[in-house]
C-alpha cells in the first residue's frame, strides 16, 4: 500500500512514517507538511490512501471532496469534536481517527 503523510508536525510524521515502516507492504511515497501542497503532490506521486492532518497551516475540511477523488482519504486530527469526525466523513474521508488515543491496558 502507497500511503502519503500530510501534517505540518514533522515529529508526528517522522513517528507515523517509522511505525508503518515496520508493515511489510506498507511504503510512505511522500510527506507534505504545507496544506498548499497536498493537491499537487497526492496528484504526482499517486498512493492508495492519504493520512490528512484536518488542522495543518490552515483548516483542510473543504479540501477533502477534492482529495477522494484522487485517493482514499483517511483524517488524522486532534480535535476532540466528534462533529468534525462526522463532517469529514460526510465530505468523503473514510476513516477518521484522534491523534491523541490512548493504549488501554
Amino acid at each position: 500500500m502507497r500511503l502519503i503523510i500530510a501534517d505540518d508536525h514533522a515529529l508526528f510524521r517522522q513517528g507515523l512514517k517509522s511505525l508503518l515502516s515496520l508493515q511489510p507492504d506498507t511504503q510512505v511515497v511522500a510527506e507534505i507538511e504545507s496544506s498548499d501542497d497536498v493537491a499537487q503532490v497526492v496528484s504526482a506521486m499517486g498512493c492508495d490512501v492519504l493520512l490528512l492532518d484536518l488542522q495543518m497551516d490552515r483548516w483542510m475540511m473543504e479540501d477533502i471532496p477534492q482529495l477522494k477523488l484522487l485517493t482514499d482519504v483517511i483524517v488524522l486530527t486532534a480535535s476532540e469534536s466528534a462533529e468534525n469526525g462526522v463532517r469529514a466523513l460526510r465530505l468523503g474521508a473514510k476513516v477518521w481517527c484522534r491523534r491523541d488515543l490512548r493504549s488501554r491496558r
